[in-house]
């Protein structure tokens, strides 16, 4: 799989799991067209909230796909017991990690050393 684009390796794993990119769409509660959009024009193309839907529903990490990987996602707890992170929440982790300009300022305003 590492000769494919990361768009074929999703369609392909949707594919060995559902009958259709249609049948996946419907079932996530997704427009046909923006899964079908984001398969064709790439993920980095699409909003964060549908990569992590999508991933969510796939079991798949959004780090991965962000890396061009099809990656299993661990378990939805930690070893704690705590819940995984809910779209909003990882959506920021994605955008601070994505901004390391503004990492410092974003600490400051949390009063995180």
């Amino acid at each position: 799989m590492k000769n494919e684009t990361v768009e074929t390796q999703l369609k392909n794993f949707i594919l060995s799991r559902y009958k259709s990119i249609h049948g996946f769409s419907s079932s996530i509660g997704l427009p046909y067209s923006t899964v079908d959009n984001m398969l064709k024009r790439g993920v980095n193309n699409v909003n964060i909230s549908t990569i992590i839907k999508v991933c969510r529903s796939l079991g798949i990490t959004v780090d991965g796909l962000s890396r061009g990987e099809i990656v299993a996602a661990p378990d939805k707890s930690d070893d704690a017991g705590v819940s995984s992170l809910s779209e909003k929440e990882t959506a920021l982790i994605l955008a601070y990690r994505n901004n390391p300009a503004m990492q410092e300022a974003v600490d400051k305003l949390l009063g995180i050393e």
